[in-house]
């Protein structure tokens, strides 16, 4: 059996115990969009008012960006790839 009141030791465990599973989901959902590009005005002003008052939000914005990049990077066309080496 687990106990549900036990406390989380890493970062999304304590975002998750202090802000709830609701604003952790929100919140996922947000920056998924916002990679995707499909964020409305509303929305865009949601996701900035989380950044600003969470440090632990803006850390799951960094690990996100990072992903992005990263998958990006990996993904890319390879016609793109030799345009930048030589461009």
């Amino acid at each position: 059996m687990s106990d549900q009141n036990a406390k989380p030791n890493d970062a999304e465990g304590r975002l998750e115990a202090d802000h709830g599973l609701e604003t952790l989901d929100r919140l996922d959902e947000l920056l998924s969009c916002y990679f995707d590009d499909c964020l409305d005005e509303e929305a865009v002003a949601e996701l900035n008012e989380l950044l600003a008052k969470d440090p632990e939000a803006r850390k799951r914005w960094v690990d996100n960006s990072m992903l992005n990049a990263d998958l990006y990077d990996y993904f890319r066309p390879a016609d793109q790839e030799s345009r930048q080496a030589v461009g």
